[in-house]
């Protein structure tokens, strides 16, 4: 008889799961594994729940795999680095082989595998219907592919070297027997032959409609994901792009999911009505609401990571054991200094590169959602502070309306190097153009010098911002906060909100995502379509310019050629911050060269003075560390404390 170890299974997360048709929701109390002769199917499901549990760590999608081990590309960087300070991991590429964070990635991983393999081998024992049976079969089927899927998209070495490969509980192994690297390309025939053996198993999101357990879509969305990766580098089996294509194209056409095109109207708690809420922010805000299953937004959500639905230690969840894990919104969202406030207090640490933001396309809705242009004031919520530029285009006769400008970039001295015009307006004249007025509410007082600036009038609209004097000490892009989370929709407000986590689901794979891997596939699969594979990535860029019926062509956003680089720049427009621009870059063989693009544009654009110097430390120390041995950082090295629990029977990358 097999006897498994009480592990406390502390599941901080509600799954629906299908089963005989029905929705069972687990209950949040502390598990446990059981012996082979107690193991029940309560008790299986309690093993599910576990088996799920390991996803909301701090070293997967609590911070990690979001944060410090993604973080560290041309999308952006986490300020608040100071010179002393050693920061790890991938963020900013000073990661060692000792580093905690790197064995808590590793360790959680295999603790998720092993809980799943606990769930394969019991499987079979309790007396209950079949169908729930296959249900918790697929999922913990699915679990154990997808966890190896981490660990060998991040630590599978450079010449696919390979992880340790587990498909057995360790009660059921020799305790002599030291496993050595599986060779990355049968570790990924294996986790696509379990997740197939899943897709058959699990329930549709139709029987579900909850995005907090696995079902077919979420199966089949993540093969296609795993099929790009393995079409990619290191592996380079391109042939898998027909199978991407497949799994993908079969998620689309199931018609389950679509894009929201609703934007989200404020409620009174937002103090900033003027920045309406995009139809694509709707997703991110059902995150911060802890919504698993909103259904009036066209099922846009797929697979959530789910964490507590409070994020505090009083209520429901109190003296549970539960780990409150989650820093979505607390330091990667609008900043506020104000831990009481009603919006929610954020340390804003997380800023993008001007490259990142100048990606956006005028009138693109993404920008200002992503990359938020205002923060909150320290002392309250009712206003605001915009550390920002602002224009007045202002008609002195009264007949010109609508004209909207941008600054588009900064010198280093923080002054003004261009400026798009992002409308025209109409009804201005050009022998008396509009006269252009520039603000400030937040700016560096020693250096500022206003600049002067003047309009150019054609056919009744503003055509160009001209630039007379550019000024000094403007605040400069690198002070935004990256905000796609923001904690001002928080259901939970003080006193019992905690002011350094919250309650917000994380998004593993959404709709939009898939339609982005569908066009990618086409582009590249023998038996592909562009033509479709454009329509798919249009779609996408429909929704995020604000229009309402994404199925009709648009001239005016939709691209006419479907590229490699078109690809590469609206998975970043889209999916940026959500822990996916890392293995992308890698598995396109592009992370040396943009990098290198990116430090010389860092170079170009670092502001000589802005409020304090963290951000001038930060901004290129990812970049900077990376360039220095980019074959090397590219994958994560083996914990040095694995390497020693097996007698060094597991080998190391040879660049580390």
């Amino acid at each position: 008889m097999k006897k498994y170890s009480n592990i406390i299974l502390t599941a901080a997360i509600i799954i629906s799961l299908s089963l005989s048709g029905c929705k069972k929701a687990l209950d949040l109390k502390p598990a446990f594994f059981q012996p082979t002769n107690t193991t029940s199917e309560t008790q299986l499901t309690y093993q599910l729940a576990g088996a799920y549990n390991v996803l909301t760590n701090d070293a997967m999608y609590g911070q990690g795999l979001w944060g410090y081990l993604s973080a560290g590309t041309d999308e952006g960087f986490r300020a608040g680095i100071s010179g002393t300070t050693t920061n790890s991991m991938a963020e900013t590429f000073n990661m060692t082989t000792t580093d905690s964070k790197l064995l808590n990635f590793w360790s959680s991983c295999y603790i998720g595998i092993e809980r799943a393999n606990v769930i394969l081998d019991l499987i079979n024992q309790p007396d209950m219907p079949q169908t729930e049976r296959n249900s918790i079969k697929g999922q913990a089927l699915f679990l154990r592919g997808f966890y190896h899927y981490l660990l060998v998209s991040h630590f599978g070495g450079n010449e696919g070297q390979g992880i340790v490969l587990r498909l057995i509980p360790t009660s059921a192994m020799p305790t002599d027997l030291f496993i050595g690297r599986t060779p990355s390309a049968t570790v990924y025939k294996q986790i696509y032959s379990d997740m197939v053996a899943a897709d058959s198993l699990v329930p549709d999101f139709s029987v579900t409609l909850s995005t907090l357990g696995v079902t077919k879509d979420a199966v089949e969305g993540i093969l296609a994901r795993i099929c790009l990766s393995w079409a990619g580098y290191p592996l380079n089996d391109v042939s898998k792009y027909d199978s991407a294509l497949k799994w993908s194209t079969s998620v689309i056409n199931r018609q389950e999911h679509g894009l929201n095109t609703t934007p989200y109207t404020t409620s009174n708690i937002m103090p900033v009505p003027k920045f309406t809420s995009p139809a694509y922010s709707r997703i991110f805000i059902n995150n911060m609401q802890n919504n698993g299953n909103h259904l009036d937004i066209a099922n846009e959500g797929i697979w959530d990571a789910s964490f507590t639905s409070k994020s505090n230690n009083s209520g429901t969840y109190a003296n549970t054991g539960i780990p409150v894990t989650q820093q979505l919104g607390a330091i990667l969202g609008v900043t506020c200094t104000n831990a009481t406030s009603v919006v929610g207090y954020s340390s804003g640490s997380y800023r993008p590169f001007p490259s990142f933001y100048n990606l956006f396309e005028i009138g693109d809705q993404r920008r200002d959602w992503v990359i938020s242009p205002f923060i909150y004031q320290d002392s309250g919520y009712s206003t605001t502070k915009y550390p920002f530029f602002g224009f007045s285009i202002i008609d002195s006769i009264g007949k010109g309306s609508g004209a909207i400008a941008s600054i588009s970039g900064i010198n280093p001295d923080g002054s003004i190097a261009s400026i798009n015009v992002e409308n025209g307006g109409s009804g201005y004249s050009s022998t008396n153009p509009p006269g252009v007025y520039f603000s400030l509410l937040y700016y560096n007082a020693s250096t500022y010098i206003r600049p002067k600036l003047t309009a150019t009038v054609v056919g009744g609209k503003v055509t160009a911002i001209n630039i007379v004097n550019p000024g000094k000490g403007i605040e400069t892009l690198f002070e935004r906060p990256i905000a796609k989370w923001r904690r001002e929709y928080e259901i939970n407000l003080p006193p019992v909100r905690q002011q350094n986590f919250t309650s917000c689901n994380f998004p593993i794979i959404r709709y939009s995502d898939v339609l982005l891997m569908a066009a990618e596939a086409n582009l590249n699969a023998t038996t592909g379509n562009p033509t479709t594979g454009l329509e798919y990535l249009n779609q996408v860029r429909r929704r995020a310019f604000g229009y309402t019926n994404i199925a009709t062509p648009n001239l005016i956003v939709d691209k006419t050629d479907l590229t490699k680089q078109l690809i590469m720049d609206e998975r970043s427009r889209e999916l940026c911050f959500e822990g996916l621009r890392r293995t992308d870059l890698i598995r396109w063989g592009v992370m040396p060269q943009i990098m290198q693009n990116l430090s010389n544009g860092i170079a170009n654009t670092l502001p000589v003075s802005i409020a304090g110097t963290s951000v001038t430390i930060a901004a290129p120390l990812a970049v900077t560390n990376f360039l220095t041995s980019p074959k090397k950082y590219m994958v994560f090295p083996i914990p040095d404390a694995e390497i020693s629990a097996t007698n060094n029977v597991l080998v190391q990358d040879p660049n580390w």
